[in-house]
């Protein structure tokens, strides 16, 4: 009778810890699907969010929306391209980000990706302040052009220290990406 009562708190501590390790994966899996539903924004580029991820508003009326999950958040924005990838990407900083923030920092150089299936892009990375909470935002754009002329721009951004959380996901979201 002793040696039952031995193994007993044993046994509790070993059903407790595979009801812990076992419900972390189904959690995970649960965590990691997909809940909301592709979108396709400005006729040009459909994306379906990662797990997690969901569409919180539109962003510049039907040619941009935005995504987010905890403190990141992914802007997916289309209309007329202003010559190739890298001139679109430039006119985008001082466009979009110069007006919005003080002060800008944005990365010297360009660096070459592919997105939407293998689509040409370039892409860049940028940190500011750009409210008036004076929390510091980092970033990175990747912007694209379709051969018919629209640009897509996937600006992905969060505060600062917390996009490398953020980054693995926008940029699968930017590579699954169906482009027209």
């Amino acid at each position: 009778m002793r040696a039952e009562r031995r193994w007993t708190p044993t046994i509790a501590v070993v059903v407790v810890i595979a009801a812990v390790v076992l419900g972390g994966y189904v959690t995970a899996d649960a965590l990691s699907a997909s809940t909301a539903p592709p979108r396709t924004i400005g006729g040009v580029v459909t994306i379906d969010p990662a797990g997690g991820w969901r569409f919180v508003e539109d962003v510049g009326g039907p040619s941009g929306a935005r995504i987010t999950r905890g403190s990141g958040t992914l802007d997916v924005l289309t209309g007329p391209a202003v010559g190739d990838a890298a001139a679109t990407a430039r006119a985008y900083v001082v466009g979009s980000l110069e007006p919005s923030s003080s002060p800008l920092s944005v990365s010297p150089g360009l660096d070459s990706v592919t997105v939407g299936g293998g689509l040409p892009a370039v892409r860049l990375s940028y940190s500011g302040v750009f409210d008036q909470s004076g929390v510091p935002i980092e970033g990175e754009v990747t912007v694209a052009v379709t051969r018919g002329g629209s640009a897509v721009v996937f600006d992905a951004w969060a505060p600062q220290g917390q996009l490398r959380f953020e980054l693995d996901d926008a940029h699968v979201m930017e590579a699954g990406a169906v482009i027209r």
